[in-house]
């Protein structure tokens, strides 16, 4: 009798032992569908990075092509901005001149050669005009000449003269200086600005410009150097210097200062005697 309640109350745990098995059952599809889920996402990953590991070997054809172009865009920057810096030789920038109504450039411009001692009558002249100045409602004054040494000389001939003022030029109301400089692209405006920059903390103490070269020199015992041209993404940044930023150096060490200076103090006659095949290179330090 005892064995048999036992029996029965063993018999009593069987339908809630059925129900745990069912609730395991239905666990372990649930597992088994997760897991064919996972095999197949894995098998899909794997598929992908198959795909991937075959396009390496063309990314990294690319990333050499890509820096071979990279490299040749930058080559053909400096080819446009140095072409363009060429295309300018000849010309000076005059900033400061108020702009007038009805004024005549070349009666100014014949002013500032008289201050200067340096005579320019209008057949030296190829063009001038007015241009707008970047971020300013000032327009500086563009000048070509038909020579460059001419216009060597000239700016050679402002630099001796240091200072020159709007009431040399006869604008009583207005009190500004006049600065007279090699016309230069933006990209090389940017370029004498960084090298000013970074030269001033290392004591140097010539900044010029010649030939609308930027060149640099430590001291009166040291070799000047040139310096190189920077593209536009190696530039400071794309503002460009207004009138009377910088530090550069307005007496730049130059043999040619002599030639400019006797030539800006000789008379017409002795410049029409002077051999045709002489020739004059002083130096065109910015003013600025």
């Amino acid at each position: 009798m005892v064995k048999l309640n036992k029996m029965e109350a063993h018999l009593l745990c069987l339908p809630g032992l059925r129900d745990d098995v069912k609730d395991i059952k239905l666990e372990l599809s649930e597992v088994k569908n997760s897991c064919e889920t996972n095999r197949s996402n894995l098998t899909e990953c794997n598929s992908r990075l198959d795909e991937v590991e075959k396009k390496i070997p063309d990314l990294e054809a690319n990333n050499v092509k890509i820096n071979s172009l990279n490299q040749q865009i930058d080559q053909l920057k400096r080819e446009i901005t140095n072409r363009d810096q060429w295309h300018r030789l000849n010309n000076i920038e005059v900033k400061g001149v108020p702009l007038k109504n009805n004024e005549n450039l070349f009666t100014i411009l014949e002013r500032i050669g008289e201050i200067v001692g340096f005579p320019i009558q209008t057949t030296c002249i190829n063009y001038i005009s007015r241009i707008p100045v970047h971020n300013s409602k000032e327009k500086s004054i563009i000048v070509s000449f038909v020579n460059r040494y001419v216009k060597e000389n000239f700016i050679a001939s402002a630099r001796l003269r240091k200072t020159i003022s709007t009431e040399e030029l006869g604008f009583r109301d207005c009190h500004s200086k006049i600065f007279v400089n090699d016309h230069l692209t933006p990209e090389y405006k940017m370029l004498l600005t960084k090298t000013k920059t970074e030269l001033k903390s290392m004591n140097y103490k010539y900044v010029w410009v010649k030939f609308a070269k930027i060149h640099v020199r430590r001291d009166d015992n040291s070799k000047p150097k040139r310096r190189a041209t920077a593209t536009r993404n190696e530039s400071l940044s794309r503002r460009v210097p207004k009138c009377g930023e910088g530090s550069a150096c307005n007496h730049a060490p130059d043999s040619g200062l002599d030639p400019a200076r006797s030539l800006a103090r000789s008379t017409p006659e002795d410049r029409s005697n002077r051999p045709s095949n002489t020739r004059f290179t002083p130096t065109s330090s910015h003013n600025r």
